[in-house]
């Protein structure tokens, strides 16, 4: 498991005049985990990601992330990944739910030694919703830093 603060929880696009926005460019606390398997340089993982926006709302994420590692150096490494990504959006005190899709990519740095990996990745992900208080594009992004084992 690791933890990874938000950096944005929605972009302002999103809001409507009869709505409010959770809390925007504040850490707070998140968590994922992920499975997967493949070949030394090209991995697909299943992932569930779960980011606590505040007071108002909370989001489960699933994901399926395709890693590809560009640069390996002395136990170094450099990767990028994308992927399709579901998420549903609950508020806090029960009022809302809402299931929105998108996608979610981004890129980081790895410290390998045998078949375990320290790694921190910032992604960035995009959820379009249809309806409801996260209406319009919503915007996730943060630094995962976790510990990973890959034989």
């Amino acid at each position: 498991m690791t933890v990874m603060p938000t950096t944005t929880a929605r972009s302002t696009d999103a809001l409507t005049a009869d709505t409010s926005a959770p809390a925007e460019t504040q850490a707070n606390s998140s968590f994922s985990m992920s499975v997967g398997g493949g070949a030394r340089d090209l991995t697909i993982a299943a992932a569930i990601l779960s980011h606590d926006l505040g007071s108002e709302y909370l989001t489960l994420s699933a994901a399926i992330d395709i890693r590809w590692t560009l640069v390996r150096w002395r136990g170094l490494s450099a990767g990028v990944n994308v992927g399709p990504t579901r998420t549903l959006l609950l508020a806090h005190d029960y009022s809302a739910l809402e299931m929105g899709g998108g996608v979610r990519g981004g890129g980081g740095l790895a410290y390998s030694r045998k078949a375990f990996s320290v790694f921190a990745e910032y992604y960035r992900g995009m959820i379009g919703f249809g309806d409801g208080p996260a209406k319009g594009t919503t915007m996730l992004g943060g630094l995962i830093v976790g510990l990973a084992f890959q034989p």
